[in-house]
């Protein structure tokens, strides 16, 4: 997961044999909400990405996830999340 500034939205990065998916959630989203749930999912058809429950975004991706992929919250590259990230 990851924040795309360009797009202003918080995106899930999924990459398979076939390609890569980023399902995102619209910033305006995550600013309505006090504390939320993120949920990420790849069913070898879609990836998806729902907030709170209610599925925010979803990219047709096929194939079998790269083996050595790391989930990461809050970090893009070299650059971490600055703030606080709680249970």
């Amino acid at each position: 997961m990851y924040e795309d500034k360009g797009n202003n939205e918080l995106r899930f990065k999924t990459t398979t044999s076939d390609g890569a998916a980023r399902p995102g959630i619209p910033n305006a989203d995550l600013l309505q909400v006090c504390g939320f749930i993120l949920s990420v999912y790849y069913d070898g058809s879609n990836a998806m990405i729902y907030l709170n429950g209610v599925m925010k975004g979803s990219l047709p991706l096929t194939g079998t996830v790269n083996p050595g992929q790391e989930a990461t919250l809050g970090k893009s590259g070299v650059s971490f999340f600055n703030g606080t990230i709680d249970q």
